[in-house]
């Protein structure tokens, strides 16, 4: 796991791992009998994300992440502290979850990522 990212560029890509296969071009099925890792408390952490795909997740969610915290924040590779982090192993099947209450906010947290 050397390629970490903490909101990072989206196209990253290292030679350990095999290319990210195509997305299913019908978006609705990626949600339909699969086996996923459901957003919980403390528990939508980089490691437990990348353990529960080893084990057949088709796919994870992350930590809430509040519009307000990430606003101002770059995308940086292998960076110190860190709003966010995910992993090059997990770009297809990773949902990212925005908290907000003011759609302005949103929009601007929503460019960051």
């Amino acid at each position: 796991m050397t390629q970490t990212e903490t909101c990072k560029d989206k196209d990253a890509h290292t030679s350990e791992f095999p290319p990210l296969p195509t997305p299913n071009p019908d978006w609705r099925d990626r949600y339909r009998d699969g086996f996923f890792l459901a957003p919980m408390v403390r528990v939508g952490t980089l490691p437990m994300r990348l353990l529960c795909l080893e084990y057949g997740a088709d796919l994870v969610w992350g930590p809430e992440i509040v519009d307000k915290s990430i606003i101002g924040c770059e995308r940086v590779y292998d960076g110190g502290k860190s709003i966010f982090e995910c992993h090059v192993r997990e770009k297809d099947k990773l949902i990212f979850q925005l908290g907000t209450a003011d759609p302005e906010l949103a929009l601007k947290a929503a460019l960051v990522v």
